[in-house]
């Protein structure tokens, strides 16, 4: 009798300990936007980068897809561990947990071949010019605050490639690895838009963890370490080659 009360403890015990290690084993949820019209490879370069660095935690990772905004609401409320693909400000600091930088992101102003349009870097003398933006993104402190610039606003990035090149824009600011990527999937519009520099701003790219969620600050903590390592390691510089895109980080 004392035989099987022992083993009904040690079988109870043993399901109690599986059942919590399956808890612990739980994915965090990432979610970003997947444009219709982007070249899908290059969500998957951001993926993997971040798959690699947290799995150097022992962290399993699920992706999903919203359009942007809503990633930023469902975020912010603790819906989901994080968001990824986010450009860094002022306002996202105070309401998100940042990691370090995974990649950078250099945004440029983009007008049609061969149209007549004025920049020197100076933000007044785009006044004249129709811009076309993403929407909910950030460009860069100044442009977002720059009310005096006409702006029309669009869903897809791919919109603002359409628009530009049937002259229902005069300009339109874009990453300029987001405008290659796009280009690559729409060879049509090869060759036909061209920056205008400078740069707008070189932006850096993060996951940002929602702070309604207990122990967000030892995953950041987790994923900077990962991060580190898969650039110490090498597998950065393998995931680059083999998407042929660059993170800017092996740069540095």
């Amino acid at each position: 009798m004392r035989y099987y009360k022992y083993s009904l403890f040690i079988f109870v015990f043993a399901v109690s300990l599986g059942t919590s290690g399956m808890a612990d084993e739980k994915p965090l949820i990432l979610v970003a936007q997947k444009y219709a019209s982007e070249s899908e490879d290059r969500l998957l370069f951001q993926e993997e980068i971040i798959t690699a660095a947290f799995d150097h935690a022992g962290y399993k990772i699920q992706y999903k897809y919203r359009p942007w905004k809503r990633c930023l609401i469902e975020v912010r409320e603790g819906r989901h561990d994080a968001a990824y693909t986010a450009w860094h400000t002022k306002e996202r600091s105070e309401i998100y947990g940042f990691s370090d930088t995974y990649l950078y992101v250099d945004t440029m102003l983009f007008k049609k071949k061969g149209k007549a349009v004025y920049y020197n870097g100076d933000l007044q003398t785009l006044k004249p010019y129709l811009i076309g933006v993403s929407m909910g993104w950030t460009i860069s402190p100044e442009f977002d605050s720059a009310d005096y610039l006409q702006k029309t606003f669009v869903s897809e990035p791919i919109q603002l490639i359409k628009m530009l090149y049937s002259e229902r824009i005069d300009i339109m600011a874009l990453s300029v690895a987001l405008n290659q990527a796009l280009i690559k999937n729409y060879p049509e519009y090869k060759g036909g838009i061209v920056p205008l520099p400078p740069p707008l701003k070189r932006n850096t790219t993060h996951v940002i963890f929602s702070k309604k969620i207990s122990g967000y600050e030892s995953r950041i903590e987790a994923f900077n370490e990962g991060l580190k390592k898969i650039i110490e390691n090498g597998t950065l510089r393998k995931i680059e080659e083999k998407y042929q895109y660059t993170s800017g980080l092996l740069q540095k």
